[in-house]
């Protein structure tokens, strides 16, 4: 959950689903999946930065950042510098 009180859900078969939570309620904002334009998006991961960012690691297509100040996102892979696009798991340091 982010600092607004958005709920991020990752799937491994599925891509991420966005909720938003008004009380008890959880009401559907937004999709990141393949039909969206987000291939291959099978989450292993997740974690939540100090600026607000929710990061996510993949089983093939390394990370996805999201922005919870805007829409942006990033995708961040082997191409783009890291080692791997494997993402195990994430830790976020202060």
């Amino acid at each position: 959950m982010d600092a607004k009180g958005d709920l991020w859900i990752g799937y491994r078969s599925n891509g991420i689903v966005k909720f938003g939570l008004r009380g008890l309620q959880l009401t559907f904002i937004k999709r990141y999946s393949a039909k969206e334009g987000f291939p291959d998006i099978r989450i292993r991961s997740s974690a939540i930065d100090k600026k607000g960012n929710v990061i996510f690691g993949t089983r093939t297509n390394s990370l996805f950042i999201f922005s919870t100040k805007d829409d942006q996102h990033w995708h961040i892979n082997s191409s783009k510098g890291l080692s791997a696009n494997w993402i195990k798991t994430i830790s976020v340091w202060s």
